[in-house]
């Protein structure tokens, strides 16, 4: 056997050699294997991220046109209010002019109903009148022709 490096045999360097090489070889399998868990991991945390983010994406889709609607019935309503109140002088909504034509309707509305129920008022009353006088004619008429016989 040869010396060498202060004495330490070449055998003894060989074996520390296949020690070290058997131990690097065992933990750079043992790091390989944690890689290849670590890869697993992040391709089912990739496919599952993937999945969310479609959903997301429909959920935030579904929204976007459920806004979308929402604001175009707003703005049909609104559109209709601002036509509901007239413009005063200044080209400025005339709300009191709105309120005011409000309750002259509702005033019109309670008069014509009055009216309406008058008139059936009347003509329930004339067609009683007719009805009793043509009853009291018949009657009237058949006592002056006398007994049945």
């Amino acid at each position: 056997m040869t010396e060498h490096w202060d004495g330490i045999s070449e055998r003894r360097v060989n074996t520390a050699l296949d020690t070290f090489t058997k131990a690097l070889l065992d933990h750079t399998s043992d790091e390989m294997d944690r890689y290849g868990d670590i890869l697993t991991r992040i391709d089912d945390n990739n496919e599952a991220s993937i999945k969310r983010h479609d959903e997301t994406h429909e959920r935030i889709s579904h929204l976007t046109q459920s806004i979308e609607s929402f604001i175009h019935e707003q703005s049909e309503f609104i559109t209709g209010m601002r036509r509901a109140f007239p413009k005063d002088d200044e080209g400025k909504p005339d709300y009191d002019g709105h309120r005011t034509a409000h309750l002259a309707w509702i005033s019109d509305t309670k008069t014509t109903k009055d009216l309406k129920s008058y008139i059936a008022k009347v003509m329930m009353a004339a067609v009683a009148v007719a009805v009793s006088s043509f009853a009291l004619v018949a009657m009237w008429s058949a006592f002056l022709k006398g007994p049945i016989q």
